[in-house]
C-alpha cells in the first residue's frame, strides 16, 4: 500500500499539520501537490515555501522544484501524491484504537451517516466527514481531524470507478462496514448492478475477523452474500434480520416504524427508504452500546438533508426537494413518495436527466418514463438531454399528453411553473445534481408569494 516511507521521514522532520490549499495553509505545515481537473497543486508549491510550509510532497517526476528545497523546505518525492496523502492519512488513522465505521451503497449513504453520527453522539465524541467529502482527498482530510477526544467516527464512501473503494478502505482500515443497497448508479464505468456490487464489496472484504458488516437482507444482490471472513449482521424487513421491522405507520410529514416487535420510532422524513437508513443507525447504535431511547430521541429530532426529499413549505404549495442526485433506484423511491403525499391540490412533477448511466441511459430513463405514468401526477414537467424519452414512455404509459411538458433550460421550467401552479398543488422536483433542479427549487423559495388566495411565482 505505502507509497512513501513515512516513519522515515518522521525520524529527521516532524509537521505541524497537512495542507492540500495554499489560500489556508499555515506554517510548519507539509503541503502535498495533488492535481485536480481544473488545477495543479505543482503550481502552487512555490507559494508553499514563502508562506512558511515545513515542506512540500511532489511528483517524482516533477524537476523544476528542486530550487525551493533547504533545511527549512524539504521536497518529498512520492510516485503519486494522491496516494500518498492516504499513505500518511492512514499512517495517522492507525495511531487510534477506536471503532471506524465505513458506510456505501447506491443510494441513501449521506442520509444514513447523518443519522448514524446523530444516534452515536448521544454517547460518544464522532468523528464524520462533512457533508459528502466521500473520496480520497474528503477521507484523507477526515481522518486527519481525529484527535484523542474521539471515539468512534463513521465515514461515507463514495464510488464511480473501479478500485475506489478498496483504496478507501485501505486508508480507512474500518472495523464495521455497512452496505445500503445495490442499484443502477454510475453505471457509466460500473457497467451494470454486478459491477457496483462488486465495487461496493470491496469495503467488506477489507474488514478482519474480528470486523463487522452491516447489510441490507432484502436487498436481492446483497442478502445472500457469504464468503467473508467478519460477522455479519442483517437489517430490513425480511423475517431472518436482525434489526427487523415489523410496522410502518406513515403520516403526512412522518412515519412510526417498529423494530424487533417491540421498540417504536419516529422520523420526519419522507419515504420507505427512510426506514432503511434509520434502521441502519438503530443497529449500529444498539451494536455499540447506545439504548434504545436514546436512539429513538434522537431519530425524532433528525431533519431531511437539503436536496433529499426535503420538503419545502412556500405558502399554499409545498415543493419535495430531491434533487441532490438521481439514479433509477431513487427516481422510483421519490415517485412512490409523490404518490402517496396526500395534497388538496395537484401532483406536479420536475424531472431531469440522471446522469453517469453510460450505454444503458436511454433504457433506463425510459422506464423512468413508464414508471411515472404509473404514479400518475397530473403534470410531468422534463428538462434534459432525456426529456423526449422520458416524456415518449410516460405518455406511451397512458399519461395524458396535454399533461407533459418538455423544457429547454430550468429557466423554462421556472416560467412553466408559473403558467400552471396553484393554491394546494405539491411539486417534486428530481435530477441528478449537475441538471441543477436546486437552483429551480431556491428560486421557487424566493419567489412564490401570496396575495389572498392567488399564487405568484
Amino acid at each position: 500500500m505505502t507509497n512513501l516511507n513515512i516513519e522515515e521521514i518522521l525520524k529527521t522532520r516532524t509537521f505541524s499539520g497537512i495542507s492540500t490549499d495554499t489560500r489556508t495553509i499555515k506554517e510548519g505545515e507539509l503541503f502535498i501537490a495533488l492535481r485536480g481537473e481544473n488545477f495543479d497543486g505543482h503550481d502552487f508549491v512555490e507559494k508553499a515555501a514563502t508562506k512558511k510550509a515545513a515542506g512540500a510532497i511532489i511528483d517524482s517526476k516533477i524537476q523544476g522544484l528542486k530550487g525551493l528545497k533547504s533545511k527549512k523546505f524539504i521536497l518529498i518525492q512520492a510516485k503519486d501524491t494522491l496516494s500518498a496523502f492516504g499513505d500518511i492519512a492512514h499512517f495517522y488513522r492507525m495511531r487510534f484504537k477506536i471503532p471506524l465505521i465505513g458506510i456505501t451503497g447506491s443510494s441513501g449513504k449521506t442520509t444514513a451517516k447523518e443519522m448514524i453520527y446523530e444516534v452515536l453522539s448521544s454517547k460518544f465524541k464522532v468523528l464524520k466527514n462533512k457533508g459528502t467529502e466521500n473520496n480520497s482527498i474528503g477521507l484523507s482530510h477526515t481522518l486527519l481531524r481525529l484527535h484523542p477526544g474521539h471515539s468512534i467516527g463513521v465515514m461515507e464512501l463514495g464510488t464511480n470507478h473501479f478500485g475506489e473503494i478498496r483504496r478507501l478502505s485501505q486508508v480507512l482500515k474500518p472495523t464495521v462496514g455497512i452496505i445500503t443497497n445495490i442499484g443502477p448508479a454510475h453505471l457509466e464505468f460500473l457497467k451494470s448492478e454486478a459491477g457496483v456490487l462488486k465495487e461496493k464489496m470491496e469495503l467488506l472484504k477489507s474488514l478482519d475477523k474480528d470486523g463487522l458488516a452491516i447489510i441490507n437482507a432484502d436487498d436481492a444482490l446483497l442478502k445472500d452474500i457469504k464468503g467473508l471472513k467478519c460477522k455479519i449482521v442483517k437489517f430490513g424487513m425480511d423475517k431472518n434480520c436482525d434489526f427487523k421491522v415489523t410496522k410502518i405507520f406513515q403520516e403526512k410529514e412522518a412515519i412510526w416504524f417498529t423494530v424487533n416487535g417491540n421498540h417504536d420510532f419516529k422520523i420526519r422524513l419522507l419515504g420507505k427508504q427512510n426506514v432503511y437508513n434509520a434502521l441502519i443507525a438503530i443497529t449500529v447504535g444498539f451494536l455499540h452500546g447506545v439504548d434504545f431511547n436514546s436512539i429513538h430521541n434522537a431519530l425524532s429530532e433528525f431533519k431531511p438533508l437539503n436536496g433529499r426529499l426535503c420538503l419545502r413549505s412556500l405558502g399554499p404549495i409545498k415543493v419535495i426537494d430531491d434533487t441532490y442526485n438521481s439514479n433509477p433506484q431513487s427516481v422510483k423511491a421519490a415517485l412512490a413518495v409523490l404518490a402517496s403525499y396526500k395534497s388538496a391540490g395537484r401532483k406536479i412533477l420536475i424531472c431531469a436527466d440522471m446522469l453517469e448511466l453510460g450505454s444503458l441511459a436511454d433504457k433506463f430513463h425510459a422506464e423512468t418514463g413508464r414508471a411515472i405514468s404509473k404514479a400518475n401526477p397530473d403534470y410531468l414537467i422534463s428538462v434534459g438531454n432525456f426529456s423526449k424519452t422520458i416524456n415518449e414512455a410516460a405518455i406511451f404509459g397512458g399519461m395524458n399528453k396535454d399533461a407533459v411538458i418538455s423544457c429547454k433550460d430550468n429557466l423554462d421550467v421556472l416560467k412553466t411553473l408559473k403558467a400552471i401552479v396553484s393554491e394546494g398543488d405539491v411539486l417534486l422536483l428530481k435530477g441528478s445534481r449537475r441538471m441543477k433542479l436546486n437552483e429551480v427549487a431556491d428560486a421557487l423559495s424566493s419567489s412564490i408569494s401570496t396575495q389572498g388566495d392567488m399564487v405568484r411565482v
